[in-house]
């Protein structure tokens, strides 16, 4: 665990490792996709604009989202704004940076199932990034394992894995341990699962035949991986409710089904 990644010599300016790897992947991202715009034949200049529009629009709903779904975080209106580990509802922000940029590039008559499939590949390799700085930061941690596997990490004292385990496992660690309990990385799993999408989204696009097909690919896949994979790892995993799922899970399950249907239609349309 490492939350400040370094401190700028003579401001004595901390940089927090999450929120530095955030921009780093929604610069990337920028970067990212105005070049497969570019090779799309898509019109670059406008979609900046479209870009960075939805991501603002996509960071701040990603904000409310949490704030709602936790108002007990909520103290003041500066806590708020802070753009903390673990503080952000991703899928929420996701949604509506979608809708926000369909708005935009249907209004210039730019075709919104192309941008989409050139957000895919960046929006992956986003999730890689902010999975390491959630790592680096502690949030999102994992599940308790056994000592002895070997992927186990411990946190140190003051971390929320720590915190989390002294308030409910108080009499497996006692109070002055050196590091929490081991737990998955859950967060690295994401990470390694980040990178798989990216090699999908990779392999899809050179091989596209219609509009939306890297974007539904991927938007499935990532669906199914984070709701059935990373998910069982995490330590706040909601408890099953629908046999083992519980309710996101299977929202998600739902959604992909859905997004696997349409992208069958619109290939299906290509061969008849």
């Amino acid at each position: 665990m490492s939350p400040v990644l370094f401190t700028i010599p003579g401001l004595d300016w901390q940089v927090q490792a999450y929120g530095f790897l955030l921009a780093v992947a929604l610069v990337a991202g920028w970067f990212l996709a105005l070049r497969l715009a570019h090779r799309a034949g898509l019109p670059v200049e406008p979609l900046g604009t479209v870009y960075v529009v939805g991501a603002a629009a996509g960071m701040l709903a990603a904000r409310v989202g949490y704030l709602l779904q936790h108002p007990d975080r909520f103290t003041n209106w500066r806590d708020a704004l802070i753009l903390a580990p673990g503080g952000l509802a991703p899928f929420f922000g996701a949604v509506v940076a979608l809708l926000v940029s369909a708005v935009m590039v249907g209004r210039r008559k730019i075709p919104v199932l192309r941008w989409f499939d050139c957000l895919a590949l960046p929006y992956m390799v986003g999730v890689v990034l902010e999975r390491i700085g959630a790592f680096l930061a502690g949030s999102g941690f994992g599940r308790y394992v056994e000592p002895t596997f070997p992927l186990a990490v411990r946190y140190p004292p003051g971390s929320p894995a720590y915190r989390f385990h002294r308030t409910r496992l108080d009499m497996l660690l006692p109070e002055g341990a050196e590091a929490s309990l081991p737990v998955h990385p859950s967060q690295l799993y994401g990470a390694l699962l980040g990178l798989v999408g990216v090699a999908l989204a990779a392999w899809v696009w050179r091989r596209r035949r219609v509009d939306g097909q890297v974007f539904l690919s991927v938007s499935i896949y990532w669906l199914l991986a984070r709701a059935l994979v990373e998910e069982w790892f995490r330590a706040d995993a909601v408890p099953g409710i629908f046999g083992p799922l519980a309710p996101g899970q299977l929202v998600a399950v739902v959604l992909a089904a859905a997004l696997g249907a349409f992208l069958w239609v619109r290939l299906r349309g290509t061969t008849t």
